[in-house]
């Protein structure tokens, strides 16, 4: 259950989804608990947790869909008389999945905060003749509170050993990325539509206000997959950041061609203390970066790298390997492009077939899926017509070549989280 807890930081982030649906209702008089299965040590416990409840919700990710299967198991044979709502990511592009089992009373599509509210309250009031699929609508984003943290752990939060400033927090700005990645898009519009929304700067202020109120923090992350979408509103946070706290380390999520063609905001960023870029360069080929729809090329990469480097921010590389089409020169020209850069974390992985995506239909159609809902780690054949072994070579050796490097951030981890 919480196996990984000490192991991987990851693993003790805030969900923010979720968090965002659980203050949103408790806004309007629903009260929700949280289960945190990261946190349970048993199934037993799990067991136990879910007694006395009459609705249990379930937000299913794709990744997380066998594990999400496993605990509505354990809910329906610990608590059989439990109402069981669905909804998130997974139960809006792959209706399927859910319709057909009959355990599963109500399915949310689409954002669920209003439709989730809407439901309970029906619910509880007897309402007889609910529609069994509900699709929820666009929400004003300052219209929901400020999570409440303190769900997720007492004593979070503790840190994030790439800054190594704790205590470290964590935030969410604004919903839809308006880019068409093969391996994403239209799943990412089918959730959130084809217009960017964003909480406006005073919220955001207003949080991070709250925050340093709380905990003091050192340092912080924002999650956004699309952070750099909205340049003015991007000018007028960080106007507004440097007036109120200075300068404190933090992590954005970022694309090359965003750092190559904004340049001078990368650089205002640095100034209020951007330390780490995470950055989906996912590949050095330009054919497979042609494939996937990213929109970058093999030198935009290299350039969005020696542009972080010159500002002194921190890469943290995000690599898509074992894609369809990838041959083994692709592979080499990917591991080429990455010791070119030098990043400061090199995290890859294989491709994983998710529905909802273009990429996951051409796949289908072509017959090529092994399994569907796999992690995205190195270790497990996901797709025919991948050389697998070979893409674990390579990537072995560069990790044996950056050993010195690799063995600082275990530490790191083992420092953090032990």
């Amino acid at each position: 259950m919480s196996q990984t807890r000490n192991k991987e930081w990851s693993t003790r982030w805030i969900q923010h989804g979720i968090a965002l649906l659980i203050a949103y209702a408790k806004k309007n008089d629903v009260a929700i608990d949280l289960i945190d299965l990261r946190r349970l040590k048993s199934w037993e416990e799990y067991d136990r947790k879910v007694l006395g409840y009459e609705v249990l919700c379930f937000s299913v990710n794709s990744i997380d869909f066998y594990g999400y299967q496993e605990c509505l198991k354990h809910a329906k044979e610990a608590n059989s008389k439990a109402t069981i709502i669905v909804g998130g990511i997974h139960p809006t592009i792959k209706l399927s999945d859910f319709i057909e089992d009959s355990r599963v009373d109500y399915i949310i599509q689409k954002e669920g905060e209003v439709a989730l509210v809407n439901l309970l309250k029906q619910i509880s009031s007897g309402k007889q003749d609910i529609p069994r699929v509900q699709v929820g609508e666009p929400v004003d984003l300052d219209n929901i509170p400020y999570i409440d943290r303190e769900l997720w752990e007492k004593e979070y939060p503790r840190g994030l050993d790439f800054s190594g400033k704790p205590p470290f927090v964590t935030i969410l700005t604004s919903r839809a990325c308006l880019r068409n990645c093969f391996f994403c898009q239209p799943c990412a519009r089918s959730m959130f539509g084809t217009v960017e929304r964003r909480r406006s700067i005073e919220n955001v202020m207003g949080e991070l206000r709250s925050l340093d109120e709380k905990y003091h923090f050192r340092s912080w992350m924002i999650h956004d997959d699309g952070f750099l979408q909205n340049l003015d509103w991007c000018r007028g946070f960080i106007k507004l950041f440097r007036e109120e706290f200075g300068s404190r380390p933090f992590i954005i999520q970022s694309r090359s061609d965003y750092l190559v063609r904004h340049k001078e905001i990368m650089s205002e960023l640095q100034s209020i203390g951007l330390e780490w870029a995470i950055v989906g360069f996912e590949s050095g080929s330009d054919s497979v970066l042609k494939f996937l729809r990213k929109g970058t090329t093999r030198q935009m990469n290299l350039e969005g790298a020696k542009n972080l480097r010159e500002i002194g921010v921190k890469i943290f590389a995000n690599i898509m390997l074992g894609v369809p089409t990838e041959t083994r020169e692709d592979v080499d020209l990917t591991m080429s492009m990455v010791r070119e850069m030098k990043p400061d974390h090199f995290s890859p992985t294989t491709y994983s077939p998710y529905p909802g995506s273009g990429l996951y239909e051409h796949c289908k159609e072509r017959n090529l899926i092994l399994n569907e809902h796999s992690p995205r780690d190195l270790g497990e054949h996901k797709i025919k017509e991948v050389d697998y072994e070979y893409i674990q070579k390579k990537v072995d050796e560069y990790n044996r070549s950056r050993a010195p490097i690799r063995y600082f951030l275990f530490n790191a981890y083992k420092k953090f989280w032990a």
